[in-house]
């Protein structure tokens, strides 16, 4: 299960999540969500962080704010 296995700091499968997120494939579409998870992929090391700067293109201030701030919060509460 990908979201088991994102929530657990695995870096592809936050990246997976992400892009699931950004498509609406299983969960609902939504770039706060897509941003968030790509940026814990990014902290842990995953290689496609370019994909930050395209999600953040079709995003306003606002969201770019709450899905950093839900990334801090994530990565404060899994100690990482």
């Amino acid at each position: 299960m990908r979201g088991k296995a994102a929530e657990q700091g695995f870096a592809n499968a936050q990246h997976n999540l992400g892009f699931m997120y950004e498509k609406g494939m299983g969960v609902p579409k939504g770039y706060v969500m897509d941003f968030m998870w790509l940026s814990l992929a990014k902290a842990h090391g995953h290689k496609m962080a370019w994909d930050l700067d395209i999600v953040k293109k079709d995003m306003n201030p606002d969201q770019i704010a709450k899905a950093q701030a839900l990334a801090a919060e994530w990565l404060e509460k899994h100690n990482n």
